[in-house]
């Protein structure tokens, strides 16, 4: 039964995606999946970390009003089960960072499934454009999620691309 509830909404999803335009991706491990505003690439990079050296691995989409990135690390077991707030915080923190202009707004805590999370919004400047983005994150056992929306033309992300940021999932 579960199976096939699985799969009736991996067809769902399948069907939503081409109906609303997109591009639907699993993970190879099939642990989650997302609809992209554009075919994504995959990248991987290192990063040195309070939790010491992860490799993250993302997803990247940009079309032509918005950019797209769903990343995700193992997350030590210890640190998963007692400290997701303070990991969540601190990788947006990092992401936030990275980026010319980067203010944050409220963090919030959200839930998905069985996974904690936290959401911020974040204004930044590149190339003298103001841009908006939204920034979820969750644990959910021993791996961390990111899931990144901007627009570039400085809407709301979550009225122009909120459909994509709130088709991510955590698969079972």
């Amino acid at each position: 039964m579960k199976k096939t509830l699985m799969i009736t909404g991996l067809v769902t999803s399948a069907v939503l995606c081409l109906a609303q335009g997109g591009t639907s991706k699993t993970d190879a491990s099939g642990k989650m999946s997302c609809r992209f505003v554009a075919a994504p690439k995959t990248q991987t990079m290192d990063a040195n970390t309070n939790m010491g050296k992860i490799t993250i691995t993302m997803y990247l989409a940009v079309s032509d009003k918005f950019l797209q990135v769903v990343a995700w690390n193992k997350v030590p077991q210890k640190i998963a089960a007692n400290k997701r707030a303070e990991v969540l915080d601190s990788a947006f923190k990092g992401y936030l960072a990275k980026q010319t202009g980067g203010v944050a707004g409220k963090a919030r805590s959200i839930s998905l499934g069985n996974a904690s999370g936290r959401e911020y919004t974040y204004t930044m400047t590149t190339q003298g454009k103001t841009l908006k983005g939204l920034w979820r994150g969750f644990i959910s056992d021993t791996r961390m999620y990111q899931v990144i929306g901007t627009d570039l033309t400085g809407a709301d992300p979550m009225k122009s691309m909120g459909s994509y940021l709130n088709s991510f999932s955590i698969l079972p």
